[in-house]
């Protein structure tokens, strides 16, 4: 079974790239820090309902 990120966190990821295609990079940053944050805890999540056998 492998880790889907849920949709908010695609929506993230795609904002985070348009900034840095604007050339915004506060915006870029801000964005990608909470992409991070977020990515991190359902992954996170995710791994701990693993058997350890998978992870």
């Amino acid at each position: 079974m492998m880790f889907k990120p849920s949709k908010k966190v695609l929506e993230l990821w795609e904002k985070y790239n348009e900034a840095y295609d604007a050339g915004d990079l506060e915006e870029y940053e801000r964005l990608y820090a909470e992409y991070m944050k977020l990515y991190t805890k359902e992954s996170d999540e995710f791994r701990s309902k693993m058997p350890s056998s998978f992870c």
